[in-house]
């Protein structure tokens, strides 16, 4: 095998959560090649404005239709200016299968949720075809 060159990128979403309780799916408009390595994922909390207390609901982060980190529960949704660190499928990366959009997915939930808006970074490694 080749010695390869892998270039570092960086996918950031938006995770915008209103206090609704029925499942969603929100799509980042951003494309994650097939074969990437997924190494982490954060949340960052993107205003002040947010709620959190005793919320129920779960969602993930997803390249396509494969599932990226473990499930999350709301309330462990950071405040302004604290981060988060995502605990990935797989210890050394998540490698993706085929390529998709990056896109948030929460399960509906009879109980409260969380309201205000995150950002996720994904951080991920490939190799390009052509350099």
């Amino acid at each position: 095998m080749a010695n390869e060159l892998l270039v570092k990128r960086v996918a950031v979403g938006d995770l915008v959560m209103t206090g609704a309780t029925g499942a969603f799916t929100q799509n980042s408009n951003v494309y994650i090649p097939a074969g990437a390595i997924i190494t982490g994922i954060r949340y960052v909390a993107a205003n002040t404005a947010i709620t959190v207390t005793a919320a129920a609901q779960t969602f993930a982060p997803y390249v396509g239709t494969q599932v990226c980190a473990v499930t999350l529960d709301a309330s462990l949704l950071p405040a302004q200016t604290v981060g988060y660190a995502a605990t990935l499928h797989a210890t050394g990366g998540v490698v993706v299968m085929t390529a998709g959009e990056l896109n948030m997915r929460a399960g509906a939930t009879g109980a409260s949720t969380a309201a205000g808006t995150w950002k996720y970074y994904v951080d991920y490694l490939f190799v390009p075809d052509a350099l």
